[in-house]
């Protein structure tokens, strides 16, 4: 059962200001991610809905950027993998999953109703199907055909029905997760969720794809000291791997698309459990 929501965009849309529901001005931002030089002639266009508001679940930030990067170069390999998508706010990385195949469960803050309306509005905006995840609440969600997406409110470190549910039924292949620390108090129930969802399956099985943007001297120390103590093995991945440069400094392309964002300081760490 697909739905919608206050301020969704219809797919094709350009970037423009109109209010949401909620008397919020709206924009709709496309981003651009081009094939590897090896493989020219694709590219994709994907449309986001922002808010600019004090919430940052409600815009783009950087790191979400580049993981969309790393989904969209690994996407000839996605078709019918499961993703989950944690702290997903406007969902660029979870929507070019969908888009090249994969079914997603995006999730955010269960008490940000205005979130999860933004993660909702990405998917809309961008022709994809977003399935009702009203039965979670009550410990079960069924499964989704390659191309779909579902929104559910997960609060990390609740093990509430929807993330039960979401575990059990679910199976993820894949987590994504872009810029989940930035508030230092967040890391701790961030990564109990993360270990709860790798061990929903044996290990190896899981991998976590995740983008952090260093801002503190010491917040790289405090993400390895949770690897160590949550037995999380992290293997960083350097960002000239799956970004071409020009895709590393804030450009638009003629026609408003943002083609790329200065990536100074951020991280990319491919997370499997220790033992895997």
């Amino acid at each position: 059962m697909s739905h919608g929501v206050p301020g969704a965009m219809p797919a094709g849309a350009t970037a423009a200001n109109c209010p949401d529901g909620g008397g919020k001005q709206i924009t709709v931002q496309r981003f651009g991610f081009d094939s590897a030089s090896e493989a020219p002639g694709r590219r994709l266009i994907v449309h986001i809905p922002q808010v600019m508001d004090a919430d940052y679940g409600m815009y783009v930030w950087k790191c979400g950027f580049a993981l969309a990067h790393f989904v969209w170069r690994r996407g000839g390999e996605l078709a019918g993998k499961r993703f989950v998508e944690l702290g997903a706010g406007t969902a660029l990385p979870g929507v070019v999953a969908a888009l090249v195949g994969a079914s997603v469960t995006l999730t955010d803050r269960a008490n940000k109703a205005g979130v999860l309306e933004r993660c909702v509005a990405s998917c809309l905006a961008n022709g994809l199907e977003v399935f009702d995840g009203e039965d979670a609440t009550l410990g079960r969600i069924e499964p989704m055909p390659p191309g779909s997406v579902r929104v559910l409110g997960v609060t990390w470190g609740e093990f509430t029905p929807p993330l039960l549910a979401l575990l059990q039924c679910e199976c993820p292949d894949v987590v994504l997760a872009a810029d989940c620390f930035y508030e230092k108090a967040d890391l701790d129930d961030f990564v109990a969720t993360l270990f709860a969802v790798l061990s929903s399956r044996a290990p190896g099985r899981v991998e976590v794809w995740m983008t952090y943007q260093d801002r503190a001297s010491n917040r790289a120390l405090q993400w390895q000291d949770a690897c160590v103590r949550w037995s999380l093995r992290c293997e960083r991945v350097a960002l000239a791997a799956f970004m071409p440069s020009n895709c590393r400094i804030d450009a638009l392309d003629a026609d408003g698309t943002v083609v790329g964002m200065n990536m100074d300081s951020v991280e990319m760490h491919v997370i499997t459990l220790q033992g895997a």
